[in-house]
């Protein structure tokens, strides 16, 4: 009865140590994500919170499979690991939503050239 307790006790503690890990693992690849679509350059600005409490600020120089290097106003280089990251904030706006205007820009477009096609086509009584 104490073997079959402790046997289990010991898977459980198993599962909630595999849960952690897939949690972590989750985190790492929603910031790897979240850098990459903010992409690398002057122009990618974001705002870091790390797990520790700490923010920076700046732009991404660099990125690679463990980290990414943040260049702050300073021009001081901060190479930051993903698993360190509570959150990234792209600072320019969301690349969604500016992809949702192009999307509606060239619906609009269409629409408006199919009625001027359709309107130099379309031959009425006369």
């Amino acid at each position: 009865m104490l073997l079959t307790a402790v046997v289990l006790s010991s898977f459980s503690i198993l599962a909630v140590a595999q849960n952690a890990n897939e949690k972590t693992a989750i985190q790492i690849e929603k910031v790897r994500t979240a850098v990459a679509k903010v992409g690398t350059g002057i122009k990618s600005e974001v705002q870091v919170d790390l797990l520790n409490g700490k923010k920076y600020s700046g732009y991404v120089s660099e990125a690679n499979y463990k980290s990414f290097v943040v260049i702050d106003k300073q021009n001081l280089s901060n190479t930051i690991n993903y698993s360190d990251v509570r959150r990234v904030r792209d600072k320019n706006g969301d690349g969604g939503g500016k992809a949702v205007l192009y999307v509606l820009v060239g619906v609009g477009a269409g629409i408006l050239a199919w009625f001027l096609i359709r309107a130099a086509t379309v031959q009425g009584p006369r």
